[in-house]
């Protein structure tokens, strides 16, 4: 009775976990669309391939084999198609023998080792080489599959060990290096970026560098890659240091390379370590949640000391010395590795690299049949669904579910990755909008059906350590020819919740979200345009004042030093009106009209970068406008005729929408778009002349400024033509002087005088830059000259005081010497003495 009813528990239990027969626990997942939090690198995903040899050995185990840099199997089908499938994939060259590794060109290096086993060694290796010709090899299948390579340099060449036993002191010998560097660059190879040294910072690990060495080190990496590949599209990036974090190392070293020399700060991530409790580690949300404090202080330590550069994950394979032999290629291992891309991606990480592609336990190919292992799969998924805008995703369900959210891949709407680490919940997701302006309007649809794209991934047999992933209840494995399969998505309807299975990791993908992070720079740039012309206070100063006023402006915006008053959201805004502005509403039709047609769209904060941008475009427009306006009188001067009259009338009331016009053209103008059209007003009957001004200055305006603000045209309706008795025929010979002579003459007169006003206005705005940018290059130097006296007396009191400290230590410690020699001479004397009398020296106890 028993074993029947252990039975039918089962068929139950399996029941639960393949369908969605049994009850699950709903959670509402919050989006946060209106924002990024953060941004990657388009290529995010990193693998690493490491030099160890064969006879790398941990814990009676040798998982190496033959998946080293040295002896790889470059003629793989299976490496080559698994490399190809992420088009590219960005792959590190390097690891914990970099550091003893030497290139085989040049003449700097006289003998060339091999990697062999030696106790005493950094790594229980001896030093090795690099051949050239397998480096060509190497570049063949980077090549052929479109790799983007991160190459690991030596960086102790040149160095010496001091009296500490993991201490290296020196200048780098960089000679090798650049050697190898050169013949790279002649050889059109093609490198993302150059990465110095392997775990060399803080604490190091076999070995270490001081911070402020390891800074002069890599100043003088970038000027060799700056004279290797001067041009600024090519150029490799210069990443470091490459080990594991300290935040005072790291300030330090990014406080002396100084700005522009590091473009990724690189550390490595082993918080797994190698004990019987692995499994469990990568299965406890508590224990996975501990590395994010390090991510959160080195994403900061960057912004404050280092804003040009990005944090990079530069290695991590989780468990270290090779991974764990049970648990690092298995499904489970992927509730550690993908919480850690998303994990890593909201605490603004440009770049993750796995260690290792393959090699170890923890490679994403088995080491020796190349055959994916489950974490491969989901990389390959998070690369091809995954996009670089980062968007702020919570609940208040279970611990053991982890959701991150990023806008999708080169398509509309978002992706989400949901890991379910429990082994007996089902969890119903239902996905919120969070701050969305249109709530009731939120649908999960695809390509205008009411569905949405789901890749599960389950462990074969629902073993979570088995090597086999089934991707929507299908194994996934190598087709005939040695291709990755394919890798398509569920099709659900989305009325139904996102059901998420025990054991399982979910990648949802919902079109339909509507998100202003999406927005494109084009339509985020069109509305600051607007919103920022809509704040300018109109004014009489001249141009350079008005650029002045707007460079204070923006300055204030991007130190974010307003006013603690000041309101920030762009709704809060639109509401402080300018004085000329209020009366314009209160008086004048259009601009009411033009306020109502775009107040819906001013309800939301933009990035700073491009709401400045877009100012600086506006006021300038508006600058030159004014300059125009004041510069042109003749227009002033029109027919005061019943018909002229009512012109200008509408002239007037239609002010507002001209200046955007005309802001707008100046606008394109700058952007070398621009183009004027010569247009006829039907309706008016103004002088020829005063009509073809306003025509090239107005009409062509409002044609160009259709990309930029998204204004009706006004329509006139046509007057109808009077009868031919009530006009006057022209006279024949009247007409052909104004198509002839007198209009070329009036033509070249007017371009002439346009010409030159606009040659003036150049040279006005060519004046302010140049005099700005001079000012601010003034600037930068002192402020670079002020570093380096702050710099150089640093160093200088630096070597003062432990001059002075070795001073004062030298005297303490001799002055200890001299007094222990005395003891050790009295108590040798009192020794003497009792061995000839045979008596002890009395202790006398005093009261």
């Amino acid at each position: 009775m028993a074993g029947l009813r252990l039975a039918v528990f089962c068929v139950l239990a399996s029941l639960c976990f393949s369908s969605s027969l049994c009850a699950a626990d709903a959670v509402e997942v919050f989006v946060k669309g209106v924002t990024s939090i953060a941004r990657t690198d388009d290529n995010f995903i990193c693998a690493t391939l490491d030099w160890w040899p064969s006879e790398k050995c941990d814990y009676n185990q040798c998982p190496w084999e033959k998946a080293g840099l040295l002896n790889l199997d470059l003629n793989s089908k299976i490496l080559a198609n698994a490399i190809k499938a992420f088009d590219p994939l960005r792959i590190r060259l390097g690891g914990s023998l970099q550091d003893q590794l030497v290139y085989q060109v040049g003449d700097s290096i006289k003998k060339f080792p091999h990697f062999k086993r030696r106790d005493d060694g950094l790594f229980g290796f001896t030093r090795g080489s690099l051949p050239m010709d397998r480096w060509d090899q190497l570049n063949a299948l980077f090549k052929q599959t479109n790799a983007k390579i991160t190459f690991g340099l030596n960086a102790l060449l040149g160095k010496r060990k001091s009296d500490n036993s993991t201490l290296w002191v020196g200048e780098w010998n960089s000679k090798n290096a650049r050697d190898f560097m050169k013949y790279t660059a002649s050889k059109g190879y093609m490198i993302d970026s150059y990465e110095l040294g392997n775990e060399l910072c803080a604490s190091g690990v076999s070995a270490r560098l001081e911070a402020d060495q390891y800074a002069k080190d890599i100043i003088q990496l970038k000027e060799i890659v700056k004279e290797l590949y001067p041009d600024r599209d090519t150029q490799p990036k210069v990443l470091g240091p490459a080990g594991f974090y300290d935040t005072e190392w790291f300030k330090t070293f990014l406080e002396v390379s100084g700005p522009h020399v590091v473009d990724g700060v690189t550390h490595h991530i082993y918080n797994l370590g190698v004990d019987k409790t692995l499994i469990n580690k990568v299965q406890d949300p508590y224990f996975l949640d501990e590395i994010a404090e390090t991510f959160k202080d080195l994403q900061n330590v960057v912004k404050e000391f280092g804003p040009w550069a990005g944090p990079w994950v530069g290695e991590s394979g989780g468990a270290y010395n090779s991974g764990g032999k049970d648990v690092s290629h298995t499904f489970v291992n992927g509730f550690w590795y993908l919480d850690q891309l998303g994990m890593t991606a909201t605490f603004n990480h440009k770049v993750y690299c796995r260690q290792s592609l393959i090699g170890g336990n923890y490679g994403l190919l088995n080491t020796t049949s190349f055959i994916p292992n489950p974490d491969y799969y989901g990389a390959l998924l998070w690369h091809r669904l995954m996009g670089n805008t980062v968007l702020s995703t919570n609940h208040f369900g279970s611990p053991y579910l982890r959701t991150y959210t990023h806008c999708s891949k080169k398509k509309p709407g978002i992706t989400m990755l949901i890991i379910n680490m429990s082994n007996s919940t089902s969890i119903d997701i239902s996905v919120t909008n969070d701050e969305n302006k249109y709530p009731h309007n939120y649908r999960m649809t695809v390509d205008g059906s009411n569905q949405r794209e789901e890749y599960h991934l389950t462990p074969k047999d629902g073993n979570i350590q088995s090597d086999v992933v089934l991707l929507n209840g299908t194994p996934l494995q190598l087709t005939s020819s040695r291709d990755i399969p394919p890798l398509n998505p569920k099709i659900v309807d989305s009325s139904s919740p996102i059901r998420v299975a025990p054991d399982s990791i979910v990648y949802v993908t919902i079109r339909d979200f509507k998100a202003p992070a999406f927005f494109t720079f084009k339509q985020t740039y069109k509305r600051s345009v607007l919103h920022n012309v809509q704040e300018l206070e109109i004014s009489e100063q001249p141009f350079p004042q008005t650029m002045e006023h707007l460079l204070n402006q923006a300055r204030v915006r991007f130190s974010g030093q307003e006013k603690p008053g000041e309101p920030r959201s762009a709704r809060e805004r639109s509401s402080l009106k300018t004085a000329s502005f209020k009366d314009a509403a209160q008086n004048k039709g259009p601009q009411k009209w033009f306020r109502r047609q775009f107040s819906g769209q001013m309800n939301q904060d933009y990035d700073s970068n491009r709401a400045g941008q877009a100012t600086a475009v506006a006021a300038a427009a508006y600058a030159i406008t004014s300059l125009n306006a004041s510069s042109i009188p003749e227009q002033k001067k029109i027919g005061k005729g019943p018909e002229t009259s009512l012109n200008q009338t509408a002239s007037k009331r239609d002010g507002f929408t001209d200046l955007i016009s005309e802001s707008g053209r100046i606008s394109k103008r700058f952007s070398g778009k621009g183009s004027i059209r010569s247009l006829k007003r039907q309706d008016s009957k103004v002088p020829e002349t005063a009509t073809k001004e306003k025509t090239t200055s107005e009409v062509a305006a409002t044609d160009l400024m259709v990309d930029v603000l998204p204004i009706k045209p006004k329509v006139t309706a046509p007057k109808p033509e009077l009868p031919p008795t009530s006009k006057p025929a022209t006279p024949p010979t009247r007409r052909a002087k104004e198509d002839g002579t007198d209009a070329d003459a009036w033509e070249r007169a007017e371009l002439s005088k346009i010409q030159k006003r606009y040659e003036k206005i150049k040279g006005t705005i060519l004046s302010w830059e140049n005099k700005k940018k001079e000012k601010a290059t003034k600037r930068i130097r002192k402020t670079e000259s002020d570093l380096e006296k702050i710099r150089s007396n640093a160093l200088k009191q630096f070597h003062d005081d432990i001059i002075n400290i070795g001073q004062i230590a030298g005297g303490a410690r001799a002055k200890a010497e001299e007094r222990q020699r005395n003891e050790e001479f009295k108590a040798k004397e009192k020794a003497n003495t009792i061995r000839k009398t045979g008596k002890l020296p009395r202790t006398c106890f005093c009261f």
